[in-house]
């Protein structure tokens, strides 16, 4: 999978893949100095992974443009 949010992770013999977002510069204080927000899809199948993850980065895109116009 060439999708550059998907981090894969191995756990025993099997893979399994972590949704990774960065935080926006400017609100990296707002979130208590995170920068980034991990997700882990070790119960996601791989055929829905991309699915997910896609959402996840819409959803987070849209919840960081929230914080931006308030």
């Amino acid at each position: 999978m060439k999708e550059s949010h998907l981090i894969p992770r191995k756990w025993g013999n099997t893979l399994h893949y972590d949704f990774r977002h960065r935080v926006p510069a400017d609100l990296v204080e707002y979130f208590g100095g995170k920068r980034q927000f991990q997700i882990s899809l070790n119960n996601v199948s791989n055929n829905e992974t991309i699915l997910v993850s896609r959402y996840l980065r819409i959803y987070y895109s849209n919840y960081f443009q929230i914080f931006v116009l308030v």
